[in-house]
């Protein structure tokens, strides 16, 4: 037995007996707080394969979230998860195009194709995990994600004060970025890399603000605190557009019911402006020596790579096919002979990847996700945190290669599940308590 096979079994198999002795019905979202616990390790298993890539060696790494994500599906399992929705149809179709082509011999690059494999996979797992959950009151998973953003602004800010990643597998590893000549210092947190840092920090926002504007205590202003301090220190210029659309949303979509409510809302809205014109006026030049000069502007390199998969690749693929899954750098290496950087767009790469028909399909996935997660929404906080969690990750993934980002996928759809499979009677409280003494 090798030592891989020892380790799941000794940390992963108890997860099974908790599930199957304690716990049960109303307690089984308790298995989000392992998976959560699991995304703050951020660690991987690597195995027994290697490949030269672009004259580099890669090693084939596994997520350990998704052999958790397949144990606790196997714990939980029950009648009703077994009927087949659209979403789990949607990303079954996505993984078995993926498969399709390595059967095909498409995929030269196969430690890119199983990485990609298995970030959608922990997408398919978990819907059907929170399918096996029943009865779960909405606000208790929310509520775990303060905790989470608590430990990710520490964490980063920690990382800014000893400049090192803190990180299992590579915890002395720097956190400067080199960008046009210039050593740039950015935090990761437990996302691992800056952008994908700056990424996890708009969608931490979504739920940390969503959950201040519910329970304004001590707890959530802390997780809101370092939320946003985590995600200024990232340097990520799209993160805060996100953000700032974010809170566009909530400004829009709640308290509009008084008139005191509304003169309140305007009254910070003017505050915010005058210390964002004071910042701009003493702090101006340094904010854009940093953000721009220093940093550098990589928007004229999005768009160049843009143009040039749509008139190389995309134009050139048949519709339903692409080059195969993780197969992007390898194949403008070989084929038009430079390296280029991942594609910064989750969607572009599916295109380009697989093709229009699963892109597509893909795209439908999300918004069926967005739509059913709406409908179950109670409330205008409700609707404005999905509305909000929806659009700034949609805004991340779409300027950032979001495909390479695990951690901020997986927090994403076990957000976005979350409301999709929520209890739906305007009063989820009393529902939750009433089903909990039924199974008793």
């Amino acid at each position: 037995m090798t030592l891989k096979a020892i380790f799941i079994i000794i940390v992963f198999l108890p997860i099974i007996f908790l599930n199957k002795v304690y716990l049960k019905n109303n307690k089984r979202y308790y298995n989000i707080i392992f998976l959560l616990l699991i995304i703050c390790l951020n660690f991987s298993l690597k195995m027994n394969y290697s490949q030269y890539v672009l004259d580099d060696e890669q090693y084939l790494y596994i997520p350990a979230f998704l052999f958790l994500a397949i144990i606790i599906h196997i714990a939980t399992i029950n009648i009703k998860s077994k009927k087949i929705t659209l979403d789990n149809v949607f990303i079954f179709i996505l993984l078995t195009s993926f498969i399709i082509g390595f059967i095909n011999n498409e995929i030269n690059n196969k430690v890119k194709f199983w990485s990609m494999t298995c970030m959608y996979g922990t997408i398919f797992m978990i819907g059907l995990i929170y399918k096996n959950i029943e009865g779960y009151y909405y606000e208790r998973i929310t509520n775990l994600f303060t905790n989470l953003a608590i430990y990710n602004g520490l964490l980063g800010i920690a990382q800014f004060i000893t400049n090192k990643k803190l990180l299992i597998g590579f915890f002395n590893d720097n956190i400067y970025y080199m960008q046009g000549g210039e050593n740039v210092k950015r935090i990761v947190g437990i996302a691992a890399t800056n952008n994908a840092g700056g990424n996890l920090g708009a969608i931490l926002f979504s739920v940390v603000f969503f959950n201040y504007m519910k329970k304004k205590n001590t707890k959530n202003f802390i997780a809101l605190a370092s939320t946003s301090i985590f995600s200024v220190l990232t340097l990520t210029r799209i993160g805060y557009l996100a953000i700032c659309v974010e809170l566009v949303i909530y400004f829009l979509l709640t308290k509009w019911e008084s008139l005191g409510k509304i003169i309140k809302k305007f009254s910070l809205v003017i505050l915010l402006g005058i210390c964002i014109a004071g910042i701009l006026v003493v702090f101006g030049d340094q904010l854009k020596f940093i953000l721009f000069e220093q940093r550098g502007s990589t928007v004229n390199s999005r768009g160049d790579q843009f143009i040039f998969v749509f008139n190389n690749i995309v134009k050139n693929n048949l519709f339903w096919m692409g080059i195969g899954a993780g197969q992007y750098k390898y194949y403008v290496y070989y084929y038009f002979g430079y390296t280029d950087i991942d594609i910064h767009s989750q969607y572009i790469n599916l295109l380009v990847e697989n093709g229009w028909i699963i892109c597509s399909i893909f795209l439908v996935f999300n918004i069926y996700l967005f739509v059913t997660a709406i409908k179950k929404c109670d409330d205008k906080l409700q609707k404005a945190f999905v509305i909000a969690l929806f659009t700034g990750n949609f805004i991340c993934m779409n300027f950032n290669p979001n495909q390479e980002y695990m951690v901020n996928n997986w927090l994403y759809y076990l957000l976005i599940y979350c409301f999709v499979y929520k209890e739906n009677n305007g009063n989820d409280i009393l529902n939750f308590r009433n089903n909990a003494i039924i199974r008793r």
